[in-house]
C-alpha cells in the first residue's frame, strides 16, 4: 500500500484512524516518539477533549441510573386479554 493511501472500507470510502479524527476535532494532542526501532504514539486529552469525555460519561450515567430506577419488567409472554 502506498504511503498516505489509507485504508478503504466497502464502497471505496476512505477510513480515517480514530486518533486522527479526535485530533482534528481538537479532543486530543498526538505525539509520535521514536523508541529504539519503534514509533510510539501518545495521545493526550485536551481541555475540550476532557470536557467532551466528562459530558459523555454524565450522559451514560443518566441512562444507567434511569435503567436502575425503573420498576422491574416482567419477562415472558403477555397475559391474554379480551378484545371484545
Amino acid at each position: 500500500m502506498a504511503a498516505g493511501a489509507g485504508l478503504r472500507a466497502a464502497g471505496g470510502q476512505r477510513v480515517t484512524h480514530p486518533s486522527r479524527r479526535l485530533e482534528h476535532a481538537g479532543y486530543v494532542r498526538v505525539e509520535k516518539v521514536l523508541e529504539g526501532r519503534r514509533v510510539r504514539t501518545w495521545l493526550t486529552a485536551t481541555r475540550a477533549g476532557q470536557g467532551a469525555l466528562d459530558a459523555e460519561i454524565a450522559a451514560l450515567s443518566e441512562i444507567i441510573n434511569g435503567l436502575n430506577t425503573r420498576s422491574p419488567r416482567r419477562i415472558g409472554p403477555r397475559p391474554l386479554t379480551d378484545s371484545a
